[in-house]
């Protein structure tokens, strides 16, 4: 194999791995503005999940003002993200082997990712200023369900192994 596929199949694994970092974001945005499939609302605390929490009224204005404003500061996030991506296969599909103008869009695009890292970082810190001690317990402990749970179906890095239909690995029993 030559350094040269070798750089493209490198560069192509990249693009991979952000692309399902960015769809595992999106998802994770989504379900906390409550627009994943299925959930018509775009209120977060008309979420089932929220119920737990059990928030008070005025409480409940204050996160879904927090998650309003976080929808409209990752809407415009989400459509850069979206125009990168189509750059970058633009530009793999031109057949560019210039590895430095692909790296500079993978730069561009995890500048945005972080971006977006940050302006879900802040809404939650933000919510958590708005409840009490054993609410900021049960909103940590549905965050950790929800991180388990996208873990256990975006597994990060696509594989051979994690591709394969049905959940059937070699050397693993089906689930």
């Amino acid at each position: 194999m030559n350094n040269r596929t070798l750089l493209m199949g490198l560069l192509l694994s990249v693009a991979v791995n952000l692309g399902v970092l960015g769809r595992a974001t999106y998802r994770y945005c989504c379900s906390r503005m409550g627009t994943a499939a299925g959930i018509e609302s775009n209120l977060p605390c008309q979420r089932p999940w929220y119920a737990e929490i059990q928030l008070s009224a005025t409480q409940t204005d204050q996160i879904n003002q927090i998650h309003s404003e976080m929808q409209g500061r990752i809407e415009p996030l989400q459509k850069e993200m979206k125009r990168l991506r189509r750059e970058f296969l633009d530009l793999f599909r031109s057949g560019t082997t210039d590895r430095r103008i692909l790296e500079l869009k993978i730069e561009e695009m995890s500048a945005v990712q972080e971006r977006i890292e940050k302006v879900v970082a802040d809404s939650l810190l933000r919510e958590r200023e708005a409840l009490s001690p054993e609410q900021q317990g049960k909103l940590l402990m549905l965050l950790e369900r929800r991180f388990t749970q996208e873990d256990h179906h975006n597994p990060g890095t696509i594989t051979p192994c994690n591709t394969i239909p049905g959940g059937l690995h070699p050397g693993r029993e089906p689930r």
